[in-house]
């Protein structure tokens, strides 16, 4: 299958390209070595999601070729603002798409896998999917987007489980009650981070992943550092109540 080839090439362009930032700067080789890390993790989830999908051979590769590329474009704004966080600097889903455009293994897919994986990639940063032009364009959206989150949730829970600061940002407090996704750029305190990553339950699309989320223990270890507020507590208890319902 011509993906399988397509997948190579991506995964030799990805280690060469990947390596051209790697340098003596421990602070710099940390951001580069997390997101390389960070891309194998998302490839094998958005496989082993895809499978449990029970999707065709084809798009089981599809999805794990959209897992492998899906943040490139963080080599280089890690080596250009030295931070992940893209209202500091710059889309990384954008700056991901204009690289891939460039690189020959793209004019190898056909047209509408083509299509599939700029939509995918560049809707799984957003805060909400875009319009999606058919229902094989959201599916693998969703893919992608539940896939990394899963990964951050890893990546980043040491630095979210830490001792509360006791102060909820006003405009997040209220999202995480309303069961609204929170935007990164009202962040202001570590407790708003937590609810952050909290409220992210509700954007996920599958059991799949919220059953993977609940084995690991993730959720809870970010409820235990809470500061003590009497309408978050409540909403914690309607987010328990909403995945013991969404993975029966």
């Amino acid at each position: 299958m011509y993906l399988k080839q397509i997948i190579s090439k991506a995964e030799e362009w990805i280690a060469a390209y990947s390596s051209s930032f790697h340098n003596e700067d421990q602070e710099a080789m940390w951001g580069i070595r997390l997101k390389e890390a960070h891309i194998g993790f998302v490839r094998r989830n958005c496989r082993e999601l895809a499978q449990w999908l029970q999707l065709n051979e084809h798009d089981v590769l599809l999805a794990e070729l959209i897992g492998l590329l899906h943040d490139v474009g963080r080599f280089r704004q890690w080596s250009v603002y030295r931070t992940f966080r893209d209202n500091l600097s710059e889309d990384h889903a954008e700056l991901g798409l204009k690289l891939i455009k460039e690189q020959q293994l793209y004019n190898e897919l056909n047209s509408e896998d083509q299509d599939i994986l700029l939509f995918a990639i560049g809707n799984h940063n957003k805060k909400f999917i875009a319009q999606a032009p058919s229902e094989r364009h959201l599916l693998f959206a969703k893919i992608i987007r539940d896939a990394d989150k899963l990964d951050i949730y890893r990546v980043n829970i040491d630095y979210v489980c830490v001792p509360p600061e006791g102060v909820f940002t006003p405009v997040c407090k209220q999202g995480f009650i309303l069961g609204e996704q929170i935007n990164g750029g009202d962040m202001q305190t570590v407790d708003d981070r937590k609810l952050l990553y909290l409220v992210w339950v509700y954007d996920l699309y599958y059991s799949w992943t919220l059953k993977k989320i609940e084995e690991l223990g993730y959720l809870e270890r970010v409820i235990a550092t809470l500061p003590c507020d009497a309408e978050v507590e409540e909403a914690v208890e309607r987010l328990r109540k909403f995945i013991s319902s969404e993975i029966k």
